[in-house]
Formats: structure tokens, sequence, C-alpha cells
């Protein structure tokens, strides 16, 4: 669960700092 949790996190800043670049 705390893996999944930290996986969701890291795609949801992958997605945040894609959105800022663009």
């Amino acid at each position: 669960l705390k893996m999944k949790n930290f996986n969701m996190s890291c795609k949801i800043s992958i997605l945040t700092e894609f959105e800022v670049i663009e």
C-alpha cells in the first residue's frame, strides 16, 4: 500500500512537472 502510494505520488509529480514545463 505504501509503495503504491509512493508510485502515485511520483506519477503526479511527473505530470505536474510536465505541465509546468509546457
